[in-house]
């Protein structure tokens, strides 16, 4: 799986990489590189956003596993813009 950027400007392998999230930024460190891949307004978007990865991956390791890529509808993962994350609060 490749993960791309917010920008488009940087595409890494998953696999090959290791995503750092530290605040509202999340870093890409790939061999002797380290990229800021997103930044958002705020630390739960980024935790959104790093959850929403985590589930891209499971997603396509297990298509993998089942030897089955048409039920994968990613083999990349782009971080998406900051106005593209929703946060729901519940209620109290």
């Amino acid at each position: 799986m490749r993960i791309i950027s917010q920008t488009g400007e940087y595409n890494f392998p998953y696999n090959q990489s290791m995503v750092i999230q530290t605040g509202n930024i999340i870093l890409v460190k790939c061999r002797d590189e380290e990229k800021t891949f997103a930044q958002y307004s705020s630390q739960e978007k980024a935790d959104i956003v790093m959850d929403e990865l985590n589930d891209a991956y499971y997603r396509f390791m297990r298509c993998l596993y089942y030897h089955d890529m048409t039920i994968v509808g990613e083999t990349t993962f782009q971080f998406p813009e900051d106005d593209e994350i929703e946060v729901v609060r519940l209620a109290e």
